[in-house]
This record gives structure tokens, sequence and C-alpha cells, in this order.
């Protein structure tokens, strides 16, 4: 037959996977409304409850869904099942194990032409469509595309049984600010000037007085991202502490956040500390870099990502399971690719712990598949390093990273990338990569490669 083209006629058949945009991606880029869909659900995928959420955001675009249950374990027995489906048929190649790609494959074979099939490699944003060609016996062909779905974060999120609880949309960008911090070395340096974790707390303590109004604050999402930052080792500290059995006691905990916080009172009453007078700028007033920050990255992703395949999805987003209220995973930046795969952007302005990192890039992963990325961004200007800014903690920050294999992306005073060596408390910046060094991406070249 010739290349499959009116997908209208096909039923588009998968084993559901915990992956499920394996089978998601290559229906909406073959039929972007109005198809059907057969989920082939092994005892694993209803246990777990994956192909509901396929079916969730295929039928909100008009799709006609079924499952058919599958417990058999061989090729053959699966093939049984297949065989009950009427073409033509589209098989998706893409989820479960490989015996069932293989039983998928046979019974696409077997049909010959008439019935087509689709892999989406999500790695490199391809897909394949096979068919069987009704001459030089039923020669197979094969056509490799651009992956091109245009699906909205709330789906990804939908298709894993997730949901945005709360989030912001992207900022109108202000893009002028951006490169006075990136360009302007005495406006930039006023904010490294602000301080560090000493007056991430007395900004903190100012504002708590009790454990109610400690409850008030932790509803506030940027101050609990703040507060979860500068006290993160004296709570681990304590959550870790000898006869702790289960989870803590929530008004134990405050109680320890307020003796905290009460210690950054004391350091400003026995030095005679003030309070950083707040910086106006067009995103607002700020007193902390870190605040000041967050806002930069994501004025600056919303511009950049305006001629690139990644769009910006939400800013301050949370999320969490689909039906709850309750979030568990939340990102600065929350970046949604051509592929439908999502990426966590999360402005650092100092030391970042590798088991925070491993966990945020676990709740990510978990919201969207194993190919998500949770990608820290750091303020890095090499140039700053004879003013003694920035910090030791954030200077050495990209070798940490590289040598716990993370990847992280740099706002600097360049779009051009950059590589570092370090030869004791040396770093120094090469416009080249030389041996050892590590390689410094730039957020514009991020965006401009996506």
């Amino acid at each position: 037959m010739p290349k499959p083209s009116d997908f209208a006629k096909f039923t588009f058949v998968g084993i559901s996977t915990e992956q499920n945009t394996a089978n998601l991606i290559p229906c909406l880029h073959l039929m972007p409304a109005g198809g059907r869909y057969t989920a082939l659900d092994t005892k694993g995928a209803r246990e777990g409850g994956w192909g509901a959420g396929v079916a969730s955001v295929l039928t909100s675009r008009g799709w006609r869904c079924d499952a058919m249950p599958f417990d058999g374990t061989s090729v053959n027995s699966l093939r049984d099942v297949l065989a009950t489906i009427p073409g033509p048929v589209c098989w998706l190649l893409g989820g479960g194990q490989k015996v069932h790609t293989l039983a998928l494959w046979e019974q696409f074979h077997e049909a010959g032409p008439g019935d087509a099939a689709a892999y989406t490699d999500p790695a490199s944003g391809e897909t394949t469509l096979y068919w069987f060609e009704e001459k030089d016996g039923d020669r197979l062909a094969e056509e490799l595309r651009r992956t091109e779905v245009k699906l909205e974060a709330d789906e990804v999120l939908r298709a894993f049984g997730r949901q945005l609880v709360s989030s912001r949309p992207p900022p109108l960008p202000v893009i002028a600010e951006v490169d006075r911090f990136c360009t302007d070395g005495d406006y930039r340096r006023k904010w490294f000037r602000l301080g560090g974790e000493q007056d991430e707390r007395l900004a903190l303590a100012a504002s708590v007085t009790s454990i109610s109004s400690l409850f008030e604050l932790l509803g506030d999402p940027p101050a609990r991202g703040r507060l979860r930052q500068v006290l993160g080792d004296d709570l681990e500290k304590w959550l870790a502490r000898p006869g702790q059995i289960g989870p803590p006691d929530p008004r134990a905990m405050a109680s320890h956040v307020l003796k905290e916080l009460a210690r950054a009172e004391q350091w400003r009453t026995a030095f005679n500390v003030l309070p950083n007078a707040p910086i106006a700028t067009p995103f607002g007033e700020f007193t902390l870099l870190s605040a000041y920050f967050e806002a930069l990255v994501a004025h600056a992703c919303t511009a950049w990502s305006a001629s690139s395949a990644m769009k910006v999805a939400a800013i301050n987003a949370q999320f969490g399971k689909t039906g709850s209220a309750v979030w568990d995973a939340e990102c600065d930046v929350l970046m949604l690719t051509g592929a439908g795969t999502l990426v966590s952007l999360d402005a650092k302005t100092f030391d970042v712990k590798e088991k925070d990192l491993a966990a945020r890039l676990y709740t990510i992963q978990q919201a969207s598949g194993h190919l998500a990325q949770f990608i820290p961004v750091l303020p890095y200007f090499p140039a700053d390093f004879e003013h003694d800014l920035p910090s030791s903690e954030l200077r050495g920050l990209p070798f940490q990273l590289d040598r716990n294999r993370r990847r992280f992306l740099v706002l600097s005073d360049s779009p051009a990338n950059f590589w570092l060596t370090r030869e004791k408390h040396v770093i120094t910046r090469h416009a080249t990569q030389v041996p050892g060094s590590v390689r410094c991406q730039t957020l514009q070249d991020y965006f401009l490669h996506s």
C-alpha cells in the first residue's frame, strides 16, 4: 500500500507503560485529535494505573479509548490477544518490555499491507513510521520524521497521574534587566554583596515571632523555599537525631525552626546588623540575591525561549498527585520540550547538596518520565573573583556538580560557553576546552540548541 496518511481509519494499539509518553506522543504526532486508541494493560500496568493518564489526555482531545487486560508472558499468548483487534491498526512500539515489542512487530508483519507501526525516540525527538508496500514481495518501507506535538505541561503531568497544584504564568520578559545584571559589573556586585546565609536568616527571622507566624510564612512558597535552603543543615541534623521514629511532629519541628531563627536575631543584636535595604528593579523590590535571581532566570528563560522549540510552561510551579491539593515537588521554571518532556530549571545562588539534587530529579521524573531533567542555573562571573565575589561555595559549585555528573547552566557576561580549571584555590576561565576542564554551558546557548 502507499504510505499511510489518513490515520482516522486506524486503531492505535500500544502496551501501557510507566513511561506514558511512549504511546501518547506518537498518537498525537500522527493524529492530533479524534483518533481511536486501545491499550493493552498488563497486570503491572493495571496495578500502577499507567493507562489512565494517557486515556485522560486522549479523551480530552476527542479520542475514543478502551483497554484490554493481558496477563500472559509469552509472545504467542500476546499475539492471540492482538489478533482479535480489527484493522487497520497502527502498532505503537515504544511501550512494554522487549517481548511485548516483539509480539507487536510480529503481528504487524503478519498483517502485512494495510497496517502501520510507529516508534518515537524521545531522546532524538524523531518518530519512525513503518508500513509494507504492495510490491517487491511486500517490502518494508519506513520514514523518519521530526516529532511534532502540541502538548501543554498539564497534559504531560496528567499522563503520569500528576497535576499542577499552584503556579504562575510566564512573565512578560524584561530582558533589559537581564542584560544589565550580566554586563554591568558594579550593579551585579551590589547584588552579590547583599550577603549569604546569615543575611537570609536575618531576613526570615524579622518576620517570625511565634509558631503561628512561622506557619503563615510556610504558606508563602518563596519564603518556604528560602527557609529550606538556609536552615537545611540544622533541619537535617534535627530530623536525624537519635531516637526519631516515624515522621516528625510538625509543632516540634516548627519550634526547632524558631530556635534557629532566634539565633539570627541574637546575632543581629550582638553585632548591630540592620536588614538589607530593598533594591528596586523592573520585577519589584528585593532584599535577597536568591529571590532576585529566581525572577531574573524566569525573565531570561521566557525571553530566550521565544525562538526555541522549548517553551516556558509555568513559574514557581508546584505539582502533586492528580486529585490532591497537596504538592510534593516544585521548581522555579517549568519548561516543556517539543517532544513532550518536562525540564525543571532552578536558580541557585549558593551551595547545593547532592541529595537535594537527586531528590529534585526524582520528583520531576515521577511527574513526566525518566527523560525529564532537573537543571540548576548559576550566576557565574569569573570577572568578579578579583573583587572577592561571589562566595567560595558558589565559585566551587561547577566543580562539585561536574564531579557528581550533574548537568548545570550558567548565566554569565557572554552567551558563549566557557571552561574552568582550578589549581588549588585559583579558578581560571578558558574560551576553549583544555585537559581537565569543566564545561559551563550558558543559559542562552541552551535555548539556542534546544
